[in-house]
């Protein structure tokens, strides 16, 4: 029961800042004069990118893991290959 619970708090969470994220990305495209579709496409999309890309950064770092190339984001695989080719 516990585990349901958990569950749907990280849901509501998800739930409530997604609303306040995108409403904040229009707010942003209507101060900047961009269209909210760029800004969804450019500015959300990084930001929602950023906390795997970090994770996985800190992965390889600090913790000597090995990425696997075969799952992920096509800039998570540059990251993989680029780090394999220094001697990573």
């Amino acid at each position: 029961m516990l585990l349901w619970l958990q569950l749907l708090i990280c849901l509501s969470t998800i739930g409530y800042a997604g609303y306040f994220f995108s409403r904040y990305g229009d707010i942003i495209a209507e101060k900047t004069g961009m269209s909210a579709s760029w800004v969804g496409l450019i500015l959300l999309s990084i930001a929602t990118s950023l906390p795997k890309l970090v994770t996985g950064i800190f992965a390889v770092t600090f913790v000597n893991a090995h990425w696997d190339t075969g799952h992920g984001q096509p800039a998570e695989q540059q990251l993989v290959r680029y780090h394999h080719s220094v001697g990573g």
